[in-house]
């Protein structure tokens, strides 16, 4: 998906309307946004998209370790 496509000038309303839902939940904005970077990234291409969840673990899993210290 290019920044400047159609499907973009659709994909980009349809997530910030979700992203500002007067739910006021932090875990609700961000489900949003990776559910939203998740599917943008599949769009683009699907076999990236194994690279990014794995990026997003080993991340997470690191900051867990340091918060820890």
């Amino acid at each position: 998906m290019l920044f400047n496509s159609i499907p973009f000038f659709i994909f980009l309303p349809i997530v910030f309307g979700l992203y500002w839902l007067p739910i006021r939940k932090t875990w609700w904005q961000n489900v949003v946004v990776i559910g939203a970077s998740l599917f943008f990234y599949a769009y683009w291409d699907w076999r990236v998209l194994g690279l990014f969840v794995g990026s997003i673990a080993f991340t997470m899993s690191v900051a867990q370790r340091v918060a820890r210290c």
